[in-house]
């Protein structure tokens, strides 16, 4: 098992661990097919999992969680369904969510590999599933909480949450315009996922986002990216095809790693840095193109060159710049050709006094410069500046 994905399942064990010590002294009780927590104080009850059984999946079938439910002698009023309530219940098929819950944790649907329906009471003042969307979203933030294999993404939704669709079975899913943001993990291991079409409105997605949908076969990210988190397409085996953001600034560690059928990507002028093993075990990488005159600064074994997994691996730099990128070590040993095309740029700008002094600077010609003088002509960040 791969370290991150040793990561990912601990994170489950640390979030039982903290349930468990969250509920304190409170016993986990198994009523009507469901399991609880009560608090004897508040007399609220929280829908939970077994918990003895983490990862087997505690729920099939339909569930339909009740307003209140009566432990002995008292009644309770459900209000809370936590994080892990129905991890890994791959035979649940529908889940449906009275008025009186005002708090679900994030990942409530995650593994739910056949989960096909969930409803939200109308009368539910937190929560709602609107438009028959097969979703809970939260009514006030209009973040979509949870997501199951026949969810229709409404048009108003504006984050997609952590977890939302991690580990269900969906084939495709339309984003709307609206959304801005996805969370951690949000279609990690969606391994049935062929297609997504980001819209143009996201502005940020958060590490994990589609590791290992190992079916998905293309992507292409939309300008208002600049980050592309740590992990985010790590295992996408079937990814062919990467089209990266102009304003792209930053992909992180493992980001496209075991990306085994990618076999060429253009890196934007705009990137400044790569992230350790951002491109490890793409055995069938080809061809990397930057299109900065200056080159990102990279993290440990992003391109392992001359290695027998990537022999054949070829980095195309702006024609004149080759020098730029052989004198930075990490590029040492890789087959550098400079024919592609130098970035126009659109005139000389003055370095402001506030800005610390640049870490790598170059000559017009490409060459790296070591003690620039002040008023001379720079390349800084793919930029001609006066020093």
């Amino acid at each position: 098992m791969m370290k991150k994905e040793q990561k990912f399942c601990g994170r489950l064990i640390v979030l039982s661990a903290a349930l468990i010590a969250s509920v304190g002294t409170y016993a986990q009780t198994l009523i009507g097919g469901i399991y609880y927590f009560f608090d004897d104080n508040s007399k609220e009850a929280v829908v939970t999992c077994n918990i003895d059984d983490i990862l087997r999946g505690s729920y099939s079938g339909s569930v339909t969680i009740p307003k209140t439910v009566k432990n002995g002698n008292a009644t309770y009023t459900v209000t809370m369904i936590n994080g892990l309530a129905f991890t890994h219940s791959s035979e649940l098929t529908s889940i449906s969510i009275p008025s009186t819950v005002t708090d679900i944790g994030e990942g409530v649907t995650n593994t739910c590999t056949n989960l096909a329906y969930i409803t939200v009471d109308k009368d539910n003042k937190v929560y709602d599933s609107r438009e028959n969307c097969n979703a809970v979203i939260h009514t006030a933030t209009n973040e979509l909480v949870a997501g199951c294999k026949n969810t229709k993404i409404p048009s108003g939704v504006t984050r997609i949450g952590g977890l939302a669709f991690s580990g269900i079975d969906v084939s495709s899913i339309e984003i709307p315009n609206t959304v801005t943001s996805i969370g951690r993990d949000a279609f990690a291991y969606c391994k049935g996922l062929t297609s997504i079409k980001l819209p143009e409105s996201l502005q940020q997605m958060r590490e994990n986002v589609f590791m290992w949908c190992t079916n998905l076969t293309s992507i292409n990210i939309p300008d208002g990216i600049t980050e592309i988190e740590d992990y985010s397409f790590r295992g996408c085996g079937n990814l062919t095809s990467v089209t990266l953001p102009k304003n792209l600034e930053t992909i992180g560690k493992s980001a496209f790693g075991i990306c085994s059928s990618l076999s060429e990507i253009v890196i934007p002028a705009t990137v400044t840095s790569i992230g350790s093993m951002a491109f490890e075990d793409c055995v069938n990488l080809k061809s990397v193109t930057f299109l900065s005159t200056t080159p990102p600064v990279l993290g440990d074994d992003v391109f392992i060159c001359h290695d027998t997994r990537n022999v054949d691996l070829v980095i195309h730099v702006p024609k004149g710049y080759k020098d730029a990128y052989l004198s930075d070590d990490r590029f040492k040993n890789c087959t550098i050709i400079d024919d592609a095309p130098v970035p126009a740029m659109t005139g000389i700008s003055t370095l402001p006094s506030s800005q610390p002094q640049p870490t790598v600077t170059y000559s017009l010609e490409g060459r790296r410069v070591e003690n620039p003088v002040k008023g001379n002509v720079y390349v800084v960040n793919g930029k001609k500046v006066i020093y």
